[in-house]
């Protein structure tokens, strides 16, 4: 009602054969576990199948401690590939 953005989520296509990559999707506080990660995620699938067929890999990425999204990409199917490192800089003078 109030036309406000409560969920989101990117889509890079890269130029192929590369992979399409899929991230940075979040969903406001007061809303999360109403299924709309997965509504998205689920869009956006559909999305690249039925306008970039010529992709054939999707990758996503998570934060580690994100255990709802791991468990909803490993739900849609997505296979763990690699790690990530998380860097941080602090205490400089």
């Amino acid at each position: 009602d109030k036309n406000e953005l409560v969920a989101m989520t990117n889509l890079t296509l890269f130029k192929p054969p590369l992979p399409a990559k899929q991230w940075l999707t979040y969903v406001v506080p007061e809303l999360r576990g109403r299924g709309l990660a997965k509504y998205l995620k689920a869009k956006m699938l559909e999305h690249i199948v039925a306008d970039y067929a010529e992709v054939t890999i999707i990758n996503t990425d998570c934060y580690v401690r994100n255990t709802p999204m791991i468990s909803l990409n490993e739900k849609m199917g997505y296979v763990y590939a690699k790690s990530y490192f998380d860097y941080r800089i602090s205490g400089w003078t």
